[in-house]
């Protein structure tokens, strides 16, 4: 076990559970293989789990969550964050896999200037890019994608190193854990989809930019729930039209 007191300037990752058992398992596994300084991960079992977790079985310390009822992604990871005590937190999805440790190199972006969230690329499992990092959403936009299949994508000049996007997906977000705490966190009115656009919306209006880095990639067993299923879909609607209204088209960039 790690004491608290070792923990101050390494990493917190929270992981929700959503009876992702088996992608969780390995997941715990490929992180425990990482040369980073990851000191402490808490996984929420959003819904009953039967997954029993052996925090023997790992070099950093685990915390785990078991909420009575569901609770909104933005809440989760809102609930984790009070037991981080780390110099760094990340969200981080269950159903990602490692392809190498990306965490140093996403820590070095954190400490360029005004860095407020820093991401990897994000691939299939066929290595094909996704678009996990787009411009902020907008009706044109939205009806340009279900109409045309457009992808709202973000180009950048191929010699940098880096993206810098309008927003990155919630699926891993790095940040210091002072940035997370003087954004507010998660705005938790959001139940589902549309909190890490208001994150990284916020985080720009803090003048802290978001950042891709393109060396540094993961894998995503992506679900696409709100492709395939009507209430996910409203959901996802449903958060769109509060982010308009929140926000009214005002974006910072």
């Amino acid at each position: 076990m790690i004491s608290d007191a070792s923990l101050e300037n390494q990493l917190t990752l929270s992981i929700v559970n959503h009876g992702h058992c088996k992608m969780l398992s390995k997941l715990l596994l490929q992180i425990n293989n990482l040369e980073s300084s990851i000191a402490h991960v808490i996984i929420t079992h959003n819904i009953q789990s039967a997954l029993i977790i052996d925090e023997n079985s790992f070099s950093f310390k685990t915390t785990v969550i078991v909420n009575k009822f569901p609770l909104g992604f933005g809440e989760n990871h809102n609930q984790a964050f009070k037991f981080c005590t780390t110099k760094y937190f990340c969200v981080l999805n269950p159903d990602v896999e490692f392809i190498n440790d990306p965490f140093n190199q996403l820590i070095n972006c954190l400490e360029l200037k005004d860095i407020g969230i820093a991401a990897p690329t994000v691939l299939d499992r066929d290595g094909v890019l996704q678009d996990s990092y787009r411009k902020f959403p907008t009706p044109l936009l939205i009806l340009k994608r279900a109409l045309f299949s457009k992808k709202e994508g973000f180009k950048s000049q191929s010699e940098l190193p880096f993206i810098y996007p309008d927003w990155v997906a919630g699926m891993f977000m790095l940040l210091k854990s002072s940035t997370f705490k003087n954004l507010g966190g998660f705005d938790e009115k959001y139940f589902l989809y549309c909190e890490d656009i208001d994150l990284c919306l916020r985080s720009w209006r803090a003048k802290n930019s978001i950042i891709v880095l393109k060396d540094a990639s993961i894998i995503h067993n992506a679900q696409r729930d709100s492709h395939t299923k009507p209430w996910y879909f409203w959901l996802h609607l449903k958060s769109l039209c509060r982010f308009f209204f929140k926000h009214l088209l005002r974006f910072p960039r």
